[in-house]
Formats: structure tokens, sequence, C-alpha cells
């Protein structure tokens, strides 16, 4: 399963990270042909010392040092001006959209639906466990169609088969710039996830539509009984067959508290 990792650079901002030395690791990835993964604006004063010292927002400290040049996805982008927005619809910047690590941390509600009308390329994202216990993909699905309308103010924005799509071809094909994955079709990766649809959750179902509405509003991973990676049952009927997860969990136990000590 070696062919599952995919190897990307990932400098953690422009505000811990000294601004010359990203220039370089973005020459070294358009070299190598490899994704950079940074933070940016994920909370509203983070570029404060840039600002001082560059007189101008984080996108735009990127981009002035040929950052942006490279293949980039930005983690977080909650506090993008319109103007930040177009700078990354011109350098094709495509944005990890973190709701419950954003929500938790207090740090605001990215502008997603602005994103989405700018034309850039959005994917769900988890951030870690210290900001996101349950690493939950299937709920940041729902948080982030329900941030999107409730800082809207419209019921509308951000709709079930959009947010859904941000989880799948959206994040995988469209915002990490693979074409193996994300889309179940010949030539793509075998990637399959099997759900029990028998549940109340299911139902009714009145048009197909309405199965991605399920999906997104009532369904969860509660509901996800067997998946398959590249065509390797990793999960079957709700067990995890590639882990020993009642060792690690001991495991884990011991080491934290260890460190607490």
């Amino acid at each position: 399963m070696s062919e599952c990792v995919r190897i990307a650079l990932g400098p953690h901002s422009a505000y811990t990270v000294p601004i010359p030395f990203l220039a370089t690791v973005a020459e070294q990835a358009q070299a190598a042909d490899l994704l950079v993964h940074i933070h940016v604006a994920e909370t509203q004063n983070e570029d404060a010392e840039l600002r001082e010292t560059y007189g101008t927002s984080s996108p735009q400290v990127l981009a002035d040092h040929g950052v942006l040049e490279a293949q980039l996805i930005a983690a977080h982008a909650v506090w993008l001006s319109d103007e930040d927005v177009e700078i990354f619809r011109r350098h094709d910047v495509s944005v990890a959209h973190c709701p419950s690590s954003n929500a938790k941390l207090a740090s605001g509600i990215a502008r997603v639906p602005v994103f989405s009308a700018a034309g850039l390329r959005v994917g769900l994202g988890t951030d870690g466990p210290a900001s996101n216990n349950t690493l939950d993909l299937w709920h940041e699905i729902r948080l982030a169609s329900q941030l999107a309308k409730l800082s809207t103010m419209d019921a509308t924005a951000l709709p079930a088969a959009e947010a859904f799509w941000m989880a799948s071809g959206g994040g995988a094909a469209a915002a990490l710039g693979l074409d193996d994955i994300g889309i179940l079709e010949a030539g793509r990766w075998a990637d399959l996830v099997h759900l029990d649809t028998e549940d109340s959750a299911f139902v009714p179902i009145e048009t197909p539509t309405d199965v991605i509405t399920h999906l997104v509003w009532s369904a969860g991973s509660r509901h996800v009984r067997d998946t398959w990676v590249a065509g390797r049952q990793v999960v079957a009927d709700g067990v995890c067959r590639t882990l020993d997860v009642a060792q690690l969990r001991a495991d884990v136990q011991v080491r934290a508290l260890r460190l607490a000590q």
C-alpha cells in the first residue's frame, strides 16, 4: 500500500516560518512537483507581525515572494479579504476548510460561499486531534453547510450536494489536484464506502437527490459498515482490519499518563 502515501511539503505558516525559507520551499516543491500545505489566515491577528514588517496581508506577502507559484493548499483561510480571495484565485490556490477546528478554537468562519463563487477549489479537512477530537470527516460535511448558512443568513448557502462534493471529489481530485482518486470511475482507485442504507436515516427517498440530502443531514460515520481503499478492504462490518484497536488504545493510555507526569 506504499502507493497510498503521497509526499508533500508542509511549512506551518508565514508567521512562524521565515519568508525567505518559504520561498525556498516553494522553489523545491516546484522542482519536485510536490504539493505545499501551509496554514493561512487561520486567526484574525496572526499576520499582525507580517503587516508591520511588509505592510500587507499574509496572502499578498506569500504572492510577492513567489510562494504561491507552487501548487499550494491553504489550511483554514478564515480571515481572507476580498483582495486575498482574488490573490488565491489568480494563483490557483486551493483551500482546506476545517470547520470543527475553527469553531472549537473560536477562530471564525471561513467564507466558503465566497470562495466557491470566486472559483476557488475547496476541500474539507479536520485539522489535528487537539482542535478536532473526533477527526470525523462526516461531521465536517454537515457543519460546513451549517456554518455557511449561519454566516450568510442564507438557508440555501452550501447545499448538501456541494458540501458532500467538498469531502469527496472536491477534496481529492480538485483541492489536492489528484487525478486517480476522489471519483468512482474507470482509471481511478477503487475507494468505496458501504453504508447501512436500511437505517431509518435514509427514509424517505422520493428522488435520487434525496440520497445525498440524507447522507449530509441524517446519516453519519456511524452508518459506515465497510470501507475499501484502492480495492483493499480496511473496514469490515464496522471493524478496522488493519490495526489492533484494543492494543493501540492501551498504548495511548500508557503514553498519555507518562507524558502527564
